[in-house]
Order: C-alpha cells, then structure tokens, then sequence
C-alpha cells in the first residue's frame, strides 16, 4: 500500500503490467508525477468497477421474470460490460417497464440498484466477467502541472478516463482507454469522455493512444 500524497515532483509511480487495479474512489495524480508501467506482458489496466460482478451471489431475483437486481452504490451506472465486450448493457431512463430485452437495464438512483433483463438465468453464473462503470472519473489529473501517464489500460468508467480540468503540461501516451461514459449528466442526457480536457487546459500532448 501507499499513500498518495507521499509522491513528490520527479517521482514515478509504476504498476505492474498485467495487473488489475479497481479504482473505488477516483485515483488523484499528483504535481509532476510520472505514473507508468514495468515488466512484462499487457498494460496494467485500472478499471473503474469495483469488482468483477460475474458472481451469482451479486445477482437477486427482482419481481419480473427474467429481470435480476444488484445493490451498486450511490452513483448512476453508465455502462455494463460483459465478456470485456462480448455484449454490452443498454441503458433505459424509464423504469422498469421500459427493459424488455437481454442487456437493456435500468438504475434506480432512489434505491441504489440497477435491473437488468437478461433470459439466460444468473448472469452472475453465465459470464466470465461483468465490469459496471460508475459516474467517476478513473484518474483525476485536475489543477495540477506535468503529469505523465504512459502505458496504462484504463477502462469501465461511467463519466472519463482521465480527467484533465484546469491543468497543464500533461503529457498522456501510449495508453489504452476503453469503454467509458454513459452516466447521467443532467436530465437524460448523458456523457462521457475517454480523456476530458476542459477549462483552461493548455501545453498538453496526448500522443499514440488507442481510444474505442
């Protein structure tokens, strides 16, 4: 474990490659920090999804058939991912009555709990993998000067990637970014960016990196 406010200017903070990293709280970069990777095989990923929800025992019955529920947390869910792209959720503003399809899914930000229609059993059971994408950003490099991020795999964010508010000198590269946004902004429109940049961004490069 370490804590972040350790790091320093000229510090660099690199995860391991092949490794996963779930980003429960938005991950703060710090002044001049570089934040990469070492070893081998693939890019360490940071998800945005707090666990793998392939696990039947996430999944409860709701009142409709073929509709399941899980508690998720105080945010609006922007994505469902199954299979890492296999399949994907879609999301519906309108209640329960409004999902009538495998993957459609709604979320009630009253209960804290998304639905999901899916004809096949538990899903929990069904996939190897189920990543949900919260209304956070993965990393924050908001107001702060020459962050470098190289070679990581960020993924599974219901609202961005990295998020670069008022900052400069970021230098962001080689890096991979997946599957991000889908999260209520206001009313029932919705957003998303793999690299936010906004207010007053400036000597910025963002080079060689594979968005999708």
């Amino acid at each position: 474990k370490f804590l972040i406010n350790d790091f320093q200017p000229g510090d660099a903070v690199l995860f391991e490659r092949g490794g996963i990293w779930r980003v429960t709280n938005k991950f703060k970069t710090k002044k001049g920090v570089v934040y990469g990777s070492y070893g081998e095989g693939p890019k360490p990923a940071l998800y945005g999804s707090a666990y793998n929800y392939a696990d039947p025992y996430f999944w409860s019955p709701s009142s409709r058939g073929n509709i399941r529920k899980i508690t998720i947390a105080d945010a609006d869910i922007g994505l469902v991912v199954f299979n890492h792209g296999e399949a994907v959720g879609v999301k519906k503003l309108n209640g329960l009555v409004a999902i009538e399809k495998n993957f459609d899914y709604y979320f009630n930000t009253n209960e804290d709990t998304l639905y999901l229609y899916y004809d096949g059993g538990n899903p929990g059971k069904v996939f190897k993998d189920i990543e949900i994408g919260l209304n956070m950003p993965i990393i924050d490099v908001s107001k702060q000067e020459n962050v470098t991020i190289d070679n990581l795999s960020i993924k599974y964010s219901g609202r961005f990637g990295i998020d670069l508010c008022g900052c400069d000198g970021s230098t962001i590269t080689n890096c991979e970014l997946g599957f991000i946004g889908g999260a209520i902004q206001s009313g029932t429109t919705r957003l998303g960016n793999a690299i936010q940049t906004w207010n007053g961004v400036k000597n910025q490069v963002i080079s060689n990196n594979w968005i999708y």
